[in-house]
């Protein structure tokens, strides 16, 4: 037997969830050194019917400003100088890939459901303002669906790129 050597196949990897956020379009602003401030529009101009001499009231449009705070992700995953000269895999690029996936599953699972406490995002189902009238305690059923479609545009809100992201047992 100590003649014979040891072939190694390909890497049988990790299974992981998929990330999903930057596929459903999500805006990641990296290099902040501050806050950043967006203004809003909260208010829009008015339309009045009025007669051939009367005078239109005034309206306006009102706004406001929604200011988001940089927050700090990293991983570490230590390995040695031997590692990378005697492994039969490329060590760096396992590595990277490693680190990169453990960031995009925690920027998923903070981006939907952070708390906003200890440098952690606020997520989306943490977020008030927002009307999710529709909660998924399991899969969800059709009507669910339907529902939460309704809220949006009821809502005006159907702007942009917009992106259903479900578990697998809602696809099932």
């Amino acid at each position: 037997g100590f003649t014979v050597a040891t072939v190694l196949g390909p890497m049988i990897e990790y299974l992981r969830n998929d990330t999903v956020l930057g596929r459903a379009g999500v805006t990641l602003m990296g290099g902040l050194t501050g806050d950043v401030s967006f203004p809003t529009q909260s208010g829009g101009a008015t339309a009045y019917w009025v007669t051939e001499t009367g005078a239109v009231t005034d309206s306006q449009a009102t706004f406001g400003q929604k200011t988001v705070t940089p927050h700090r992700l990293g991983a570490t995953l230590p390995f040695t100088t031997q590692f990378l000269a005697q492994s039969s895999i490329s060590a760096e690029a396992f590595l990277n890939a490693e680190l990169m996936t453990v960031l995009g599953l925690e920027l998923d699972r903070a981006g939907l459901a952070g708390s906003g406490a200890a440098g952690e995002p606020l997520g989306v189902a943490a977020t008030t303002g927002i009307n999710a009238t529709v909660t998924y305690s399991n899969a969800a059923v059709w009507a669910d669906i339907i529902e939460h479609e309704t809220g949006i545009t009821t809502d005006n809100a159907a702007i942009g790129e917009m992106a259903f992201i479900i578990n697998s047992a809602t696809v099932g």
